[in-house]
């Protein structure tokens, strides 16, 4: 991570003062207790703090404030509360959530300092629970148990030359500390490795792309390959599809279930579902198909294809309306995907006149797959209009599948 020049020289400065005995361990505790239940902290409150953990950095002038908004942690004018209801004057000033807090005394320990994070971030961890997203230093809250004292931190200088001399330092805590001089000797970089660090046999993560859902992922990484494996089984569900007890009992005889803007929200994510492959096999820009679809069935209407026992999503197509400017309005097969199991299994041949009957000369909009061009030749659908329009197959005729029609 880059920050000014000036604010890591002064770190590094606070590294090579002696480090000397905390001036008020005992006040830690009533300030980190005053600091969770203010919720939101003043710069006079961090310096503080910092100052009974390890005064050197405050002896140094490093301002909390700027290290923080280095390190993008949010800083945010806040406002006592009004006092009565006519209050139209309010005075506010720059503070600093007490989680952003614990987030920044973790990168201080990252980076050998003597301070202590365990107190707030046990009380932040707390507010954790059940909470469905977290913020960069929610995380590190999370993580900090397991990380304390094998974690590395790097910072950069982004404004200064370049370095003409390292230095290697090992700190009283066991930090293990690389950093790079310039030829006046101001710190360019800062890289602090923890000391409970030890060499691992097992190998570095690698970005590696799964042969079946495509995604690329850091193979070797436990987190990436957990989040990985949840979207590897929801991509297979739809690619592999299995029975599902509420299809099969919406299924008809005739093996399709009409999905539209006021079908249930679980059958119009089945159809968002195979949009979405239908969208990376074709390489289109977007999804053709909205969860939240605006059009009502007179302009918009889906279809789920049944497998042949009822029970299982086999693949799903979209029918809109299109209207033009120089003739009337034309139904159009805007997208069909099927499951690579049921294909060339004549699902659609087997649901073209039904289509044909309630559509009319619809047409079929690129692109078109080469089994979905096959279909069409087998149709006799020319790939392109006789009157030398647009690049789509529009003439269907009513023939009934199989039977080439006239010209």
């Amino acid at each position: 991570m880059k920050i000014s020049g000036g604010l890591l020289n002064l770190l590094w400065e606070a590294h090579q003062r002696p480090q000397g005995q905390a001036s008020n361990a005992a006040a830690m505790g009533p300030r980190v207790a005053a600091m969770f239940d203010a919720e939101w902290v003043h710069r006079y409150q961090i310096e503080d703090l910092v100052l009974d953990m390890d005064r050197r950095l405050v002896h140094c002038g490093v301002d909390f404030f700027d290290l923080a908004r280095a390190l993008e942690h949010p800083v945010r004018t806040t406002f006592a509360a009004p006092r009565r209801k006519t209050q139209e004057s309010f005075s506010g000033s720059d503070t600093i959530h007490v989680h952003d807090v614990a987030g920044l005394l973790i990168w201080l320990e990252k980076l050998g300092f003597a301070v202590e994070p365990a107190e707030l971030v046990a009380r932040v961890k707390q507010q954790l629970q059940g909470k469905r997203y977290l913020t960069e230093s929610e995380i590190a809250v999370h993580l900090y148990e397991k990380e304390r004292g094998c974690s590395e931190a790097r910072l950069d200088a982004a404004d200064v030359g370049a370095q003409v001399r390292r230095e290697m330092v090992t700190t009283p805590r066991g930090y293990r500390m690389e950093v790079s001089l310039d030829c006046e000797g101001r710190c360019v970089s800062l890289h602090v490795r923890g000391g409970k660090q030890r060499a691992s046999r097992k190998s570095e993560p690698f970005a590696y792309e799964c042969p079946e859902c495509k995604q690329t992922y850091a193979k070797g990484d436990r987190d990436d390959g957990i989040s990985h494996r949840r979207y590897h089984n929801k991509w297979m569900a739809v690619e592999r599809p299995s029975p599902d007890p509420r299809f099969a009992a919406l299924s008809t005889p005739a093996g399709i279930v009409q999905v539209d803007a006021r079908s249930p929200l679980w059958l119009r994510k089945a159809m968002h579902a195979r949009a979405l492959h239908f969208k990376r096999e074709l390489h289109f820009d977007f999804v053709q198909w909205d969860i939240e679809e605006k059009d009502g069935p007179d302009r918009c209407v889906g279809f789920l294809f049944a497998s042949d026992d009822g029970s299982t999503i086999a693949g799903a197509c979209t029918f809109r309306l299109r209207e033009y400017a120089n003739r009337a309005p034309t139904w159009a097969m805007q997208w069909m995907w099927l499951a690579p199991p049921y294909r060339r299994r004549g699902i659609l041949t087997r649901h073209w006149p039904s289509f044909i009957a309630r559509f009319g000369a619809f047409r079929l909009e690129r692109p078109l797959s080469d089994a979905m061009r096959a279909f069409a030749a087998r149709m006799g659908i020319p790939e392109k209009e006789e009157d030398g329009g647009d690049p789509v197959a529009r003439r269907l005729v009513t023939s009934p599948p199989g039977e080439r029609p006239s010209r």
